[in-house]
């Protein structure tokens, strides 16, 4: 997860909202002045909150919509985000050319993110709502052709008003700790006290990793929920070329961990010694037993294991 400080939030760079009204035969369709959200919130909209819950679909977790019925002004790519996960997240070629399509393979790769969902977890859940929503990528999804090659998801939650709860855990696959999956991480939680500049919060994270989502106790929180897929060439580059990030090692969970690994003085002796890391992902290799491959190159590292390297 990360935090993304906005450094001006003029009139120009607020981020927008709009959706289509609900026509139904139980009520008056929402008037269309009332179909647009700012973020960070304005007066002129902030109510308008309410109308948009009440053109939105129930879901087990609160309210969503699809992108059919909904255009945002976001862009990943404006605010650095894709930048850093594509330092962190992205696979390598090996494991994702089934998707590409090119007779030629262009050198670099890159991440294309495609909006799916429009969210609003809140206090008022929808009837026979889960109190911790599971947002997991299964296989049976992935069998569709429509996400086939899709490699991980993105989650922005965007600055409305503060909220309580709806704090977001990553829960690794097949029981590892968390500090053992790559993910893209920082601090999820409410908007900035008063006084602050407002900030948009996201997370992104692996196919099989399991996201669940407390309950929020008061507020609303808004999120945009992205599909990642990998591609060849350049990124989808942002307008601003100033946007470009590096990524920020401290952020990740791994280094957390290392830290306190190597803060513990309990662990090690006056001697010092070794730390030994097993690799999280599997690498091709022209080796007939699989022994003394030698070094392994940097292009070709994934995930936690291109972090370590870093």
């Amino acid at each position: 997860m990360d935090k993304t400080d906005v450094d001006d939030w003029s009139s120009e760079n607020f981020v927008t909202i709009r959706w289509d009204a609900r026509r139904d035969n139980d009520s008056r369709p929402t008037p269309q002045r009332l179909c647009k959200l700012d973020f960070p919130s304005r007066k002129q909209t902030a109510n308008n909150i309410l109308s948009l819950l009440h053109d939105m679909d129930p879901a087990e977790f609160g309210y969503q919509l699809t992108p059919e019925y909904f255009s945002t002004t976001f862009n990943p790519n404006d605010f650095g985000i894709i930048d850093l996960i594509e330092q962190a997240l992205l696979p390598t070629w090996s494991s994702a050319e089934e998707t590409v399509t090119h007779a030629k393979k262009p050198p670099g790769r890159s991440i294309e993110a495609y909006l799916w969902q429009l969210r609003v977890h809140c206090s008022t859940q929808t009837r026979n709502s889960d109190p911790r929503h599971e947002d997991m990528i299964k296989e049976k999804d992935l069998e569709d052709t429509t996400w086939r090659g899709q490699f991980g998801r993105l989650v922005v939650t965007l600055p409305f008003k503060a909220f309580t709860g709806g704090k977001l855990t990553i829960h690794p696959p097949n029981g590892r700790v968390p500090y053992q999956e790559p993910i893209v991480y920082d601090t999820w939680g409410a908007s900035p006290p008063p006084g602050q500049r407002p900030v948009i919060n996201w997370a992104a994270y692996h196919v099989g990793c399991n996201p669940t989502v407390s309950p929020v106790r008061s507020g609303y929180r808004i999120s945009l929920v992205y599909n990642l897929f990998p591609v060849q060439g350049m990124s989808q580059m942002g307008s601003q070329p100033t946007t470009s990030r590096i990524l920020d090692l401290t952020k990740l969970p791994v280094y957390q961990y290392l830290k306190a690994l190597l803060s513990d003085e309990m662990a090690w002796d006056k001697k010092g010694g070794y730390i030994g890391f097993m690799m999280t992902h599997a690498y091709p290799h022209n080796t007939k037993q699989g022994h003394d491959i030698g070094f392994i190159p940097e292009n070709s590292l994934r995930g936690l294991d291109f972090q370590m390297y870093q």
